[in-house]
């Protein structure tokens, strides 16, 4: 039981890491597609 919770709090921490470099990764992204499409 204490193990299975262990894991499940382990996921819980690598999905959110997981979402928030992926939205920093989709921000970089456009950002630097507006620089582009500016100079």
């Amino acid at each position: 039981m204490y193990g299975n919770y262990q894991i499940i709090l382990l996921y819980i921490v690598l999905g959110i890491f997981g979402l928030i470099y992926g939205s920093a990764t989709i921000f970089l992204n456009i950002k630097l597609q507006i620089k582009g499409y500016l100079t």
